[in-house]
């Protein structure tokens, strides 16, 4: 996946976070964006590296693909 500009959405959304949640939701992505890097063009793993970070990303902040998808277009 190519990582476009934030959305403003995406750029409000983060905002509207305490600094402590910002800071743990980059951390998941900075995860998130090594672990599909690695994974190349093979579009498996980088589905699996998508699907765990959707996965903590909801469970910790409640915030579910679709927006993700808003936030990171």
């Amino acid at each position: 996946m190519r990582w476009r500009k934030w959305t403003y959405r995406g750029q409000h959304g983060l905002l509207e976070m305490s600094h402590s949640d910002q800071q743990q939701f980059k951390r998941l992505l900075l995860d998130y964006t090594r672990q599909a890097r690695r994974a190349g063009k093979e579009l498996a793993e980088q589905k699996t590296a998508w699907q765990n970070f959707s996965h903590q990303v909801r469970q910790k902040f409640g915030i579910f693909d679709a927006t993700l998808a808003l936030w990171l277009q």
